[in-house]
């Protein structure tokens, strides 16, 4: 394959098939010598921001369950439980991730999975800057570091940067996952996908 190849994954930490997908991508992407690289959507930021309405509860319980029946990942549902005070805005945890790819780009997409697991598993408010720190252990990164970077002016620009990026590239919905091969840029998925037709796609893709 082409060495001006890689992969771009573009995803939301807090989009539960972006949940549901991660062991499949992680199966996909084990031992292949593609450099891949990780995308911001925001899923809900902006004017998509919303309470936590009884209509939303209903709406993310089905979701969820539908996402943990297909990738048999783990669900709690606490959260469903928070009041409705509680607004659900991806915006931040899309900046945790872009914190981590500038402070230690090795580590971005494990760190991803923690967050999502954290949300999702564990019912950690991930909207919350500081549970971040709480977070970081295992990584090369110290807590005041990423504090420092996570508030900085650059990071947030680079997190508005991603969600551009990610409707140029056509992501509307998430997870997507795109092959960019010789200066053009198709997707392998737009949605969950089993990592064995993710291969047979990129074989095919792949020529």
């Amino acid at each position: 394959m082409s060495t001006d190849t890689e992969l771009i994954y573009v995803a939301d930490p807090m989009c539960s098939w972006c949940y549901g997908f991660a062991p499949e991508l992680e199966r996909f992407l084990a031992d292949k010598p593609i450099p891949s690289r990780l995308v911001m959507g925001g899923l809900w930021v902006g004017a998509r921001v919303q309470p936590l309405t009884e209509q939303l509860k209903r709406y993310l319980r089905h979701a969820w369950g539908n996402v943990g029946a297909m990738s048999g990942q783990p669900f709690t549902y606490d959260i469903l439980e928070w009041s409705e005070e509680w607004v659900y805005d991806t915006e931040p945890a899309c900046r945790a991730v872009v914190t981590m790819r500038e402070l230690d780009p090795t580590a971005v997409h494990r760190f991803f999975n923690t967050l999502q697991y954290a949300f999702y598993a564990e019912n950690r408010d991930i909207t919350d800057d500081f549970v971040f720190a709480s977070l970081l252990e295992g990584y090369r990164v110290d807590v005041d570091t990423f504090r420092l970077t996570y508030g900085s002016r650059e990071v947030q620009e680079q997190t508005r940067q991603d969600f551009d990026q990610a409707r140029r590239l056509g992501a509307i919905g998430f997870p997507t996952l795109f092959l960019r091969r010789n200066g053009q840029v198709v997707p392998l998925t737009k949605g969950y996908k089993k990592a064995r037709d993710l291969q047979r796609t990129l074989e095919v893709l792949a020529g």
